[in-house]
């Protein structure tokens, strides 16, 4: 009798389990990426070089997400990482470019290139970022990306971001900027003639949109 009790009970908890709701597999993704999700800041109004680990985690993971939007054909919030509004909307153009080729699976190895302090008392820091991709389909590529990135009321922005080369990631910036040794010009998003020209190279607008 004992025996049976047991074996009953291990059946209810079993049967307890398989009823339980099975999240699906893109379920699960949304969780993980909204985890990942999150603002970076800094603990004062001024950028110093004991912010390096932070300024590093930011450009990865925006660029994990970049990646992620890219080869899963995903919207990406830019919200955490961009205020710039013209910046938003080529970042966009720029995903959905990059989007052209997709691939099944996909991982990604990050490191700094170079980190140039020469603005920091202007809470400005310019990083470079380099990449290499990898993916079952054809096996990889490497990019490299420029930040200029600032401080604002203790949170880290990226104010401008430039792919250069002939990756994924550099296809829009190639036709729209053309071939830039070192982006230096934190405010050029700001610059509403630059940023019309841009939006024309990359077919944001039209010429029947001025």
């Amino acid at each position: 009798m004992k025996k049976n009790f047991i074996v009953f009970i291990i059946l209810s908890v079993a049967l307890l389990f398989s009823c339980q709701p099975q999240k699906e597999n893109d379920e699960i993704k949304d969780e993980i990426k909204e985890d990942i999700k999150a603002s970076y800041h800094v603990n004062h109004q001024s950028l110093s070089r004991m912010d390096y680990e932070t300024i590093y985690l930011m450009c990865k993971s925006f660029l994990e997400e970049f990646y992620a939007a890219t080869v899963y054909n995903k919207t990406m919030d830019l919200s955490p990482y961009i205020l710039n509004n013209n910046l938003c909307i080529y970042t966009n153009k720029k995903i959905e470019k990059a989007s052209v080729s997709r691939y099944s699976q996909f991982s990604a190895l990050y490191g700094v290139n170079s980190i140039d302090w020469k603005n920091i008392d202007s809470n400005i820091v310019y990083i470079k970022i380099v990449t290499e991709v990898r993916n079952s389909e054809i096996g990889g590529f490497g990019e490299s990306h420029q930040f200029i990135i600032q401080n604002i009321d203790g949170q880290l922005f990226i104010i401008d971001w430039y792919s250069p080369g002939k990756g994924n990631s550099a296809w829009l910036d190639d036709i729209a900027r053309g071939q830039i040794g070192k982006i230096e010009d934190p405010s050029v998003w700001d610059n509403d003639i630059w940023v019309r020209n841009i939006f024309l190279k990359a077919d944001i607008i039209k010429d029947d949109d001025l």
